[in-house]
């Protein structure tokens, strides 16, 4: 959580629909029910027109991805990361 939106978009308090989480995922299919229920919210209420995932150098949670997350819930939620990391791999 170290960017602030409204900073790096020059917009007001109100402007933008903000989620937050670790790592910034968006996991696939209804894996998160909140994260689900926030976009529709978003999209369907609000008539949020454009998404953007934004995250920032440095992050913990990715370092964590990479050596291998200790066992509990911090471990569980960074598998919905695994695929991209895989891939991230390929590609070097």
């Amino acid at each position: 959580s170290r960017i602030v939106p409204n900073l790096i978009t020059t917009s007001g308090p109100g402007d933008l629909f903000t989620i937050r989480n670790i790592g910034n995922l968006v996991p696939a299919g209804q894996a998160d029910p909140s994260m689900n229920a926030s976009i529709e919210f978003a999209v369907g209420v609000l008539g949020v027109e454009e998404i953007v995932v934004c995250g920032h150098s440095g992050c913990g949670a990715m370092a964590a991805l990479a050596d291998g997350p200790p066992p509990g819930p911090l471990s569980v939620w960074l598998r919905h990361a695994e695929p991209s990391a895989h891939r991230l791999g390929a590609a070097t």
